[in-house]
């Protein structure tokens, strides 16, 4: 009996067993993040949310067990984040690299939708030491500003040990709730890579200084108008593609807009006074009116449209508290009306006949088409950068120059020309004034 017994209770643990067959534990949300390279890390399946639903919690309340289990991991979150929301964050992080005793600091990085941010990172004592960040928080109230933009913390990781961070933070835009983007790196791989960046991204302001240079000291020379148009358009493009790689804030954030950075935003002005100068370069460089008159009016109204676009840039920036999401809407649509009428305009002036065409259609063609793709970047699901309408850029500002110095060269050769009376040479043109043909200064 015994032996019958014992078979059919190894028979039911053998089947039991196989009907629930022990596997490695899946990952939750209470287990910490295992940082095993040096790469940039992605934490956003890995944080767990709390909204702070007007209670005002403390860290010591979050701390205390009630609440812990009131943390829910972000993709399995029932709401949708909100503005003017507070909402707590926990991350647990644990550093696993082979040579962790080197690489025991670290950079976290948050999303910009954030405005007001504080981190609460744990002390041996067992007590709490906190930092603020965020996108509307003066430089000067930060602890760790490797540049004056970004939500920055530098946090400790000692080797193998689980390191569980806290913050709480809100979004004061009220088209724009938090997004909960965070990102975590060694400190030494952060600094490279910004070292590279604001490398490649000073070479790039040194060229446009350069020819901004050159165009002004050629317009003080022949006085065409054309050279100061595109003085004001290089201008633009560099200061719009400062701010936009966080340069700009770096350079004047020190002196400017020092207790409201988020005023940077007004810079994107630039964006409408840019295209202006674009528009009249063409017109000058072209004698479009003359040579097109009809599109010489239209450009001339397109510009005109740039100053009331403008304007309604800086209304929704005040009166959605910087929401970029709502007041980029008359920029973007400002770049694409003079994207699109760039590519209509391109074979008008093909048929036009006139020998500076060309040098127009291909700059208007690669410019287009990184306004384009910087365009598509910003509307659809993707990384936005200004790569393609800085390369853009730097190809047209080629293509330009060379197109005004052929001009120049033309206008020089045919002022120099002998004008013929009767067969003969009697008078010449240079530097707009007649001289008898004998004449010598």
């Amino acid at each position: 009996m015994r032996k019958l017994l014992f078979f059919w209770t190894f028979i039911s643990l053998f089947l039991t067993g196989c009907s629930n067959p022990s596997g490695p534990p899946t990952a939750t949300g209470s287990q910490p993040y295992i940082l095993d390279s040096p790469d940039n890390h992605r934490l956003l399946g890995h944080l767990q949310i709390l909204p702070d639903t007007g209670r005002n919690y403390t860290i010591e309340d979050i701390a205390q067990p009630q609440l812990q289990s009131r943390f829910v991991p972000f993709p399995k979150k029932t709401f949708e984040p909100q503005s003017h929301q507070s909402y707590w964050g926990k991350i647990q992080l644990e550093n696993r690299l082979p040579d962790a005793d080197m690489h025991s600091e670290w950079v976290l990085n948050f999303s910009s939708t954030f405005t007001k941010l504080t981190l609460f990172k744990p002390t041996e004592n067992g007590t709490w030491t906190s930092e603020v960040n965020g996108s509307f928080t003066p430089t000067h109230e930060k602890n760790f500003v490797p540049t004056n933009s970004g939500n920055w913390f530098k946090v400790a990781l000692p080797p193998r040990e689980v390191v569980t961070l806290y913050f709480r933070g809100e979004s004061e835009r009220p088209a724009m709730p938090p997004t909960f983007h965070a990102y975590v790196q060694p400190i030494d791989v952060f600094y490279d890579k910004l070292v590279d960046s604001k490398t490649l991204n000073a070479l790039f302001t040194g060229f446009l200084l350069m020819m901004l240079l050159y165009n002004l000291i050629k317009y003080f020379f022949d006085r065409d108008r054309s050279f100061i148009y595109y003085s004001g358009y290089l201008l633009m493009v560099m200061v719009y593609t400062a701010y936009s790689t966080d340069d700009l804030e770096d350079w004047i954030g020190g002196f400017v807009f020092v207790d409201h950075p988020a005023y940077h935003d007004l810079f994107k002005i630039s964006v409408y006074l840019g295209l202006m100068c674009y528009l009249a370069f063409i017109r000058s460089f072209l004698d479009l009116d003359q040579l097109l008159p009809k599109w010489d009016r239209f450009f001339r109204y397109l510009i005109w449209l740039g100053a009331p676009l403008m304007a309604l840039f800086l209304l929704l920036s005040f009166r959605y508290n910087f929401s970029y999401v709502v007041d980029d809407r008359p920029t973007l649509f400002y770049i694409a009306l003079v994207t699109i009428s760039g590519f209509l305009f391109i074979y008008p002036l093909y048929q036009s006949k006139d020998e500076k065409r060309y040098f127009i259609l291909a700059g208007i063609a690669v410019i287009s088409a990184g306004f384009l793709l910087t365009l598509f970047s910003r509307i659809f699901p993707m990384p936005f950068s200004v790569f393609y309408l800085k390369a853009g850029a730097l190809l047209e500002i080629l293509i330009f120059s060379l197109g005004l110095a052929y001009r120049q060269k033309n206008r020089k050769r045919r002022s120099s020309k002998p004008i013929l009376r009767s067969g003969k040479a009697v008078c010449f043109k240079k530097r707009n004034r007649w001289r008898p043909s004998g004449f010598k200064s």
